[in-house]
């Protein structure tokens, strides 16, 4: 079936609004995105500060390697928190932490315990045929450490339990706007670099004269027990603000190609919708040429004292269609009906949607079908032998009294 002016503008009307659509969610894609880097750029300064107190505890012999976040233990069970958000539209940033979770584990050697972090991740295991043990909604847009603490409780109470002897977070880490990295980071046991200190002066954890400078109150034991799970909590929030960037700039690109895609759509279907009017315009054109040449030979008959041409009655036709005729198709079915009985026709267009296949043509009581029922008809006929020929006459017609 032929493509339709009306058509054309019903999807350049859904192209605009598509585009409207993704270039509002790039937007507010951006605002969120500044707001969660500046969010984690203002975290920083805390984690490195709580390092480095966690570093100077530990650099106390007696004290280094009590605490359970500290010892290392064969692993037998790994527990892994999958980052997820709980929408799309952010191209591979959902699918590209669910890929790392599932190939970490097949290289493990022992079970694995899921957790994750958005419904995105939740629908997505379950699917790979990996079991969920543990889910959480992922965090509102502003979220702080203590949305985060129950997920940080969680994760620690599964490893002071035994219930799982490592505890690996997959999420994406964020590079640039342009970049964003799957990674999976252990979170415990803590990782080496909190055990020992980072420099050579006094300042650096691990260093000589570290006693010198600092006097804890109370004993180092109490003040790690209550700080290194404050410490892992901001390591889990730093990872998590970093998801959330990565989402909000993946969803940032992707909603920027989708509105190009969009934009590009637009005007492809503006340019066709142009064409298709110009053609209409042009066969109307022919037909108003048309009619002024007739009324111009008459008036020069009259001028000239020739008889004018009588006009005979007006002939009623009337035109079923199943679907409503372009502009062109009206002008073919226009010139082919003038060519056969003069321009002193009355047009009617009706629509028939028990039409299959073309249209059917009531000229001054003679009926011309084009419909698929139609031309069997007419074959039915000739090949009774009766002699009619009416689908001889017009290639897109059949013809019957």
């Amino acid at each position: 079936m032929p493509e339709r002016m009306h058509d054309i503008r019903r999807r350049i009307r859904t192209v605009q609004d598509m585009a409207e659509f993704t270039r509002s969610l790039f937007l507010v894609s951006a605002v969120r995105m500044q707001r969660a880097r500046q969010a984690h750029q203002a975290a920083q300064p805390y984690l490195a500060k709580s390092g480095e107190l966690s570093r100077h505890l530990m650099a106390e012999g007696a004290v280094q390697g009590r605490h359970p976040f500290l010892q290392s233990r064969p692993v037998y069970s790994v527990g892994t928190l999958v980052v997820t958000s709980d929408t799309g539209l952010c191209g591979p940033c959902n699918s590209g932490p669910v890929r790392l979770a599932l190939a970490l584990q097949r290289e493990l050697a022992v079970p694995v315990r899921y957790t994750t972090v958005g419904r995105w991740g939740q629908r997505a295991l379950p699917a790979a045929g990996v079991a969920v043990t543990r889910h959480f909604d992922a965090m509102p847009h502003g979220f702080t450490v203590q949305d985060i603490t129950p997920v940080a409780r969680a994760m620690m109470g599964d490893f002071l339990s035994g219930e799982v002897d490592a505890v690996v977070v997959v999420h994406n880490r964020f590079e640039s706007v342009l970049s964003q990295v799957p990674e999976a980071v252990p979170l415990l046991p803590l990782r080496p670099e909190f055990m020992m200190g980072g420099g050579d002066g006094p300042e650096a954890g691990g260093g000589p004269g570290v006693a010198g400078y600092h006097y804890f109150e109370p004993a180092p034991e109490e003040l790690l027990r209550r700080l290194l799970p404050q410490l892992v909590t901001a390591e889990l929030y730093d990872m998590l603000l970093q998801a959330r960037v990565s989402e909000h700039a993946a969803r940032m690109r992707a909603m920027k190609a989708a509105n190009d895609n969009a934009l590009e759509l637009h005007d492809t279907l503006l340019a066709r919708y142009r064409r298709m009017r110009q053609t209409e315009v042009t066969s109307e054109s022919r037909l108003v040429g048309a009619s002024a040449e007739v009324l111009r030979e008459d008036a020069e008959r009259a001028a000239s004292g020739a008889p004018v041409r009588r006009r005979s009655r007006l002939k009623p036709a009337t035109v079923y269609s199943p679907v409503s005729l372009s502009g062109e198709q009206q002008a073919r079915i226009l010139q082919w009906v003038h060519d056969r009985f003069g321009g002193s026709v009355r047009f009617e267009w009706l629509l028939d949607r028990s039409l299959i296949g073309g249209i059917r043509i009531q000229v001054d009581g003679r009926v011309f079908d084009g419909s698929v029922i139609g031309r069997l008809s007419a074959l039915r006929a000739r090949a009774g032998g009766d002699g009619h020929t009416g689908a001889a006459e017009t290639p897109a017609l059949s013809a019957r009294r």
